[in-house]
C-alpha cells in the first residue's frame, strides 16, 4: 500500500495488514459505487478514488487505513 495514503497516515510499505485490521484499521475501498455494490469486504468503507480528496474528513486519522480496489492500481495511488 504505497503512495498517498501510506505517506499521509504513516504506514510502512510492508505492513502486517491482518494484524492492522484486527487492531481496528479502516479498510477503505476506493472503487466506484457500482463496483462496490457487486461485492466488497465486510466492514469496508467505500469512497471512490475520484472523490477521495474531498472526503478525507470522513476518515479517522487516528487509525491506520488500508486502501483496496479491484486490481491494486487505484489503491496504490
Amino acid at each position: 500500500m504505497a503512495g498517498f495514503l501510506s505517506r499521509f497516515f504513516g504506514l510502512e510499505d510492508k505492513a502486517d495488514f491482518k494484524a492492522l485490521l484486527e487492531n481496528g484499521a479502516i479498510l477503505l475501498d476506493v472503487r466506484t459505487k457500482e463496483e462496490y455494490k457487486q461485492g466488497a469486504a465486510i466492514n469496508s468503507i467505500n469512497i471512490s478514488l475520484d472523490s477521495l480528496s474531498s472526503n478525507l474528513s470522513k476518515l479517522k486519522k487516528d487509525k491506520p487505513i488500508i486502501a483496496v480496489c479491484a486490481s491494486g492500481m487505484r489503491s496504490r495511488s
